[in-house]
């Protein structure tokens, strides 16, 4: 019970959770869970950076009429911007048909870019994730697509602009060892898990910037840090400056795989009214 009173908890919108047992008058081979819940506020505003020339603003619903449905709006008005009104919005919904899986799904206007954090990178993104919920559970993962493009909202001068666009492939998947072992030895306190990841930037559009005619060095090591080495994405320099590039994978893939002890800071919790001996409320 405890466990599943700590996912309960980890959810935005609830800030407590209890469940109690009760019994069924003769029905002694049953019980009911009786599930109290103490939550949050779901609808939230913030306010900030605001002056004459900007303010930032941010409202949503993490728990639209209890469906476990999240809307979030953002807004930017920004004096020296153009277009003056910038924008990002996200859904997510929680637990797809009780099945543990969340979906995101989000467009900005307003995300920063990677030269100098400028709010001008436009981004589209979409992910599904299944997290390790349970010690019990065999398989977690996740998947993530997104498409992100700079503009020049700031009206800056060629040689200040970066302009690029790349998409970003993330996906993971691991497998909890031993799960079956865990629920008759409870003395064995090591968990392991095992996980193969796949993560890919590919650049369909690069800076001139970055090529070996000029580099910006706060530019370099950003896109370093995400896509390898320079050098594997150095093209010819153009006469034209604002030339297209032809696509070109800079990051080479990666496949990690990782076998550590577990963290669980996230538990099950299965929704039920009665459970009975001959079909236990657990499932495995």
């Amino acid at each position: 019970m405890a466990d599943n009173e700590r996912y309960l908890r980890s959810l935005d919108y609830i800030h407590d959770a209890r469940i109690f047992v009760d019994t069924i008058a003769n029905e002694p081979d049953s019980i009911d869970l009786i599930v109290v819940t103490k939550d949050f506020l779901s609808i939230t505003f913030e306010l900030s950076h605001a002056t004459k020339d900007r303010f930032k603003a941010r409202t949503g619903n993490a728990n639209i009429m209890g469906t476990a449905q999240k809307v979030q709006f953002t807004t930017v008005l920004e004096k020296n911007r153009d277009p003056h009104f910038g924008y990002e919005i996200l859904y997510r919904k929680n637990s797809i048909a009780s099945t543990f899986i969340n979906a995101t799904i989000g467009y900005s206007t307003i995300n920063s870019d990677l030269y100098d954090g400028t709010i001008d990178e436009h981004t589209w993104h979409i992910a599904i994730e299944r997290p390790l919920v349970s010690q019990y559970l065999h398989i977690a993962g996740a998947v993530k697509l997104a498409y992100s493009q700079t503009f020049n909202n700031y009206v800056k001068p060629d040689s200040l602009f970066y302009n690029y666009h790349y998409d970003t492939y993330d996906a993971w998947i691991g497998y909890n060892l031993g799960v079956r072992k865990f629920l008759f030895l409870k003395s064995i306190l090591n968990r392991q898990f095992i996980s193969i990841r796949y993560f890919r930037n590919r650049f369909n559009r690069l800076p001139y910037q970055v090529t070996d005619g000029f580099r910006h060095p706060g530019l370099g090591h950003q896109l370093e840090h995400r896509c390898g080495p320079l050098h594997d994405f150095r093209d010819t320099v153009k006469q034209d400056q604002t030339a297209q590039h032809e696509p070109q994978d800079q990051l080479a893939d990666i496949i990690r795989i990782a076998h550590d002890n577990l963290p669980f800071r996230y538990m099950t919790v299965y929704r039920v009214r009665s459970c009975h001996v001959n079909n236990p409320c657990l499932k495995i």
